[in-house]
């Protein structure tokens, strides 16, 4: 007797639909709740001037995106730099967290004034 083997991609979209579905009702209640209430737009805006806005305003919004997820990896680059200097300072010999220089214009021990840029403090 041979077993059917389901396919992988069907799976993969009818374990999508409860979250899509979740996400739908969220909105939904989001929308009806502005408009029954008669809260102000100021202190809540409702989802669909806001979709709107972003339609309207996708340019503007896509150049501020690019710089914007620049210094996000740049800042998750440092701490993972510095979450890493301080485990090798904690398991290696004393002083070992001297190793630990960014390129970012901070450099972590006394040589800082050496090359002339500002000592973390």
């Amino acid at each position: 007797m041979q077993r059917s083997v389901p396919h992988a991609r069907g799976k993969g979209l009818v374990n999508g639909i409860p979250a899509v579905l979740s996400v739908a009702s969220d909105f939904a209640i989001w929308e009806m709740y502005v408009r029954l209430s008669g809260i102000s737009p100021l202190i809540l805006p409702a989802p669909s001037p806001v979709v709107d806005q972003i339609v309207q305003n996708r340019a503007l919004l896509w150049g501020h995106t690019v710089p914007t997820m620049k210094a996000a990896l740049a800042g998750f680059a440092c701490s993972v730099s510095v979450s890493m200097c301080q485990r090798q300072s904690k398991s290696g010999p004393k002083g070992s967290a001297k190793c630990c220089y960014f390129r970012v214009g901070v450099i972590a021990d006394g040589r800082a004034r050496a090359s002339g840029l500002p000592r973390l403090t």
